[in-house]
């Protein structure tokens, strides 16, 4: 199991972060990645997000959605963007009104070890750029 940890730090204000982040859906306004997301419910009775990008389809499964913690975890069930199984992320807004910090931890299992610092490579760069979106589309509605 791999396990990576990321922190990023975001000029806007905390609750406005943790409001696009905990909203769950609307990836595809922030994510310039993400073409389309929407959100079902599962077969289980929980929370399914599905999007799509330019290299294909993403389904999560939302596996905690804390408002007072400000945390989000889910699981991806089916993606083509990576060689990895059991992909899980937790993402943790913390901070104060100037400035946020976005904790991110990724678990995963690598289906061949010689790509390890590509996927780690690649992974940042999602994350890097999702949560800068996130930073432009606060900054466009001040």
């Amino acid at each position: 199991m791999q396990k990576l940890e990321i922190i990023t730090k975001i000029n806007a204000p905390v609750e406005k972060v943790w409001n696009i982040i905990g909203a769950v859906g609307g990836v595809d306004k922030w994510s310039p990645i993400i073409n389309t997301c929407t959100l079902s419910s599962s077969a289980d009775g929980g929370l399914q997000r599905t999007c799509t990008s330019d290299n294909g389809e993403l389904k999560e499964q939302i596996l905690l959605l804390n408002h007072n913690e400000r945390k989000l975890t889910y699981a991806i069930t089916e993606q083509q963007f990576f060689p990895v199984d059991n992909l899980q992320t937790a993402i943790t807004v913390s901070g104060n009104q100037g400035e946020t910090q976005i904790l991110t931890e990724v678990t995963y299992t690598l289906q061949q070890s010689a790509l390890a610092e590509q996927i780690e490579k690649g992974l940042n760069e999602v994350y890097a750029i999702s949560y800068a979106g996130i930073e432009q589309l606060i900054l466009q509605t001040i």
